[in-house]
């Protein structure tokens, strides 16, 4: 971030790609939110057909489904679809 800048888009894939990492190998606690606020903002920047908002989506989509919450896999779907 302090390379890319607080509002760079660059720097919330890497957060998405981080908070993915930190899941599979056991830090949840940190993960998690690291992985859903990457998404969310990427979404809201890029819009959901970008490539890097797919990837996180499918990351966060994995998380989901592993810890069998598909209610909030569907609701993220929903969102993707309804932009």
């Amino acid at each position: 971030r302090r390379l890319a800048g607080n509002d760079s888009w660059r720097a919330d894939r890497a957060d998405a790609s981080l908070g993915w990492s930190m899941i599979r190998n056991g830090d949840e606690q940190t993960g998690t939110p690291l992985l859903l606020d990457s998404q969310a903002r990427l979404l809201r920047a890029l819009g959901p057909r970008n490539p890097a908002v797919q990837q996180a989506t499918r990351y966060l989509l994995e998380y989901y489904r592993l810890h069998h919450r598909d209610a909030d896999a569907e609701r993220v779907l929903a969102v993707l679809n309804s932009r």
